[in-house]
């Protein structure tokens, strides 16, 4: 996203790809790796559920909960003149 932000290109369609992009990198990892290195690995299942859940689920849970609390204590306007253009 920053490399798309600097070449000016599209930064909303860049987020929204983003964790299906996750998501298949950590899939194909074993086929990319038989494919350019001869080896076969493979993932724990466990590790891949953690990976993807600290990756895209707990960063999405807390902007939900951080949105939520700011609109119920009357922060809209914080929010959206100061915090949503730092970003």
């Amino acid at each position: 996203m920053i490399f798309t932000g600097i070449a000016k290109g599209n930064t909303t369609l860049s987020a929204s790809v983003l964790p299906l992009n996750l998501i298949l990198q950590v899939i194909l990892l074993p086929v990319f790796l038989l494919l350019f290195f001869g080896v076969s690995g493979s993932v724990n299942p466990a590790f891949l559920f953690e990976s993807i859940g600290l990756v895209l689920i707990v960063p999405f849970v807390a902007a939900q909960v951080t949105k939520y609390l700011l609109h119920r204590f009357k922060q809209s306007v914080f929010l959206e003149t100061k915090l949503l253009p730092f970003f």
